[in-house]
């Protein structure tokens, strides 16, 4: 019975160990998460910026080969 209550005790261990490091990666996995959230809509509102300069640009030049 002591030998098997050794091994209860050290499976319990072992499982609180594993539950520590699963909460770590997921506290990181969500933050990570955030920041990629964050890039992508960075992102979209670069290539947005973007588009309207472009748009912008082929219009001038229009008007200008129009005159």
């Amino acid at each position: 019975m002591c030998c098997l209550q050794s091994q209860i005790d050290s499976y319990k261990q072992e499982l609180e160990q594993f539950e520590l490091i699963r909460s770590d990666w997921q506290m990181e996995k969500d933050s990570l998460e955030g920041v990629l959230m964050e890039l992508r809509l960075e992102l979209k509102a670069r290539e947005e910026k973007l588009n309207v300069a472009h748009v912008a640009k082929v219009l001038q030049i229009y008007s200008l080969d129009l005159l």
